[in-house]
């Protein structure tokens, strides 16, 4: 967006111009959608026409649904500290969890793979340990797709929470860039611009 003739900001970062306030009005952040703003004075005007309104909510969306019960504040007695647990509490409990997962009728087992498109990324020196874990998983993943025949063509990769899209990057190197591979990267927001 551009500037205004009677202001050095663009309407969405007019907010930041405090001198701006008396003369058309404070700006807001919209409260359906926070990645823009709006006049106060004309906010309920903008709530009527806001595409972040007519956004549909599927049949299956409760909203709140795992947030629990509404200023719920527990009582005393429902609250406990770990440490405050005697050995032959915890010894018991465990026995109960340990039980309960022999009960489950699907083994939950590791299964690492590695690809060899990452081996070079993974041994260089300029990783640091988080950078490295993200490395490490989109190899196994990547190996996991190729030992499934998935990395061929006619395939559509879909990367949710994409970020810089690193794993869809990855995977086309595996891939041989195979023009045959669609990639559909989707990221709910984009504050770093990426």
């Amino acid at each position: 967006m551009l500037a205004t003739k009677r202001s050095i900001y663009c309407p969405e970062h007019l907010l930041n111009d405090k001198e701006q306030e008396g003369s058309v009005g404070k700006r807001i952040t919209c409260p359906l959608d926070s990645s823009h703003t709006v006049y106060e004075k004309d906010i309920n005007k903008h709530l009527k026409k806001c595409n972040a309104s007519k956004r549909e909510v599927p049949d299956c969306y409760v909203a709140n649904i795992n947030t629990g019960i509404p200023n719920y504040v527990p009582l005393k007695e429902e609250t406990c500290n770990i440490s405050d647990f005697s050995e032959g509490t915890m010894m018991e409990l465990m026995g109960r969890i340990d039980k309960a997962i022999k009960k489950l009728e699907v083994p939950i087992s590791e299964d690492i793979k590695t690809h060899k498109v990452l081996d070079d990324e993974i041994s260089s020196d300029s990783n640091g340990p988080t950078a490295l874990k993200h490395l490490l998983q989109q190899s196994s993943i990547i190996g996991h797709l190729d030992s499934l025949g998935l990395l061929s063509s006619d395939s559509l990769f879909i990367e949710f929470g994409a970020g810089r899209g690193k794993l869809s990057h990855w995977i086309q190197l595996a891939s041989n860039n195979d023009e045959l591979i669609d990639f559909l990267l989707i990221d709910r927001s984009n504050p770093k611009r990426k």
